[in-house]
């Protein structure tokens, strides 16, 4: 028999297999990119695991989730974050020379700070521009010609790729269940599909239109148009995602192993 000290987190084997497994047959099935977020479970043997089945590469919420990556050998990471300050320029112009990144951008301010980036490691920066879809805390509004100006600007910074668009739907986890997480997907996806067609026929083409938000993906990840999706939650499943309809219960991979003292 085995003994914990507790608290301990336990982690089901089987669930999460069945949890990645059904995940990137999604995506298959979908036509569209896995590129699943990192920071639900920050574990190099998980992202070597989503790898294996298919993943196209990793997303990660900052600079110090890239570099445990790449000590891992994961060398394709999207950083799906804004960068600024000057020690954030010197990690990431090391980390560029070791990795093939993409990093987030919604305003002028952060591609000068990219193109600074890409001058001193010599290379060439792929950016996403960030789409504010709801969540209202980062990115370019799609209304409008704000993100129109944005992807020019980058097209026109010879250190800088423009590669496509991305947005999270975070505020699906104030939604009110099942019927309103499925309002929130349908939308994401659409708007992003509406904006990837506005910037084609400005002369911008997406060559990635991205959308996160494990609640929402297998809703927003099949609207036409739409080509990554990047779950983060979906590895473990929580209470939150059982609440809103998203899984049963039986689902949840993860668990924290507790000892009664009162």
């Amino acid at each position: 028999m085995v003994t914990w000290d507790t608290p301990a987190v336990l982690v089901d084997e089987s669930k999460l297999a069945a949890n990645l497994a059904d995940m990137a047959r999604f995506s298959g099935e979908a036509g569209v990119a896995l590129r699943p977020h990192m920071k639900s479970h920050k574990t190099a043997e998980i992202a070597l695991l989503q790898l294996g089945l298919g993943a196209a590469g990793v997303t990660v919420a900052k600079l110090g989730e890239a570099e445990e990556m790449g000590r891992a050998g994961i060398t394709d990471i999207f950083i799906a974050n804004q960068l600024f300050g000057e020690q954030k320029l010197e990690r990431l112009t090391r980390l560029l020379a070791a990795c093939t990144l993409t990093v987030a951008v919604d305003g002028p301010e952060g591609a000068a700070f990219l193109a600074a980036a890409g001058r001193a490691a010599g290379k060439r920066i792929p950016v996403l521009l960030e789409i504010n879809t709801g969540l209202n805390r980062c990115g370019v509004l799609p209304e409008g010609d704000d993100a129109a100006h944005l992807a020019g600007k980058v097209m026109q910074t010879p250190e800088l790729v423009f590669r496509g668009i991305f947005t999270h739907a975070g505020h699906v986890y104030g939604a009110a269940g099942r019927e309103e997480v499925r309002r929130i997907g349908q939308q994401e996806g659409e708007v992003m599909a509406r904006l990837a067609g506005k910037l084609g026929k400005a002369g911008i083409p997406p060559d990635v239109v991205s959308v996160g938000s494990t609640p929402t993906v297998k809703i927003s990840g099949q609207v036409k148009g739409v080509t990554e999706i990047r779950p983060g939650n979906y590895v473990f499943y929580d209470a939150i995602q059982v609440g809103l309809g998203v899984v049963p219960v039986e689902r949840c991979a993860l668990s924290v192993l507790t000892t009664v003292i009162s």
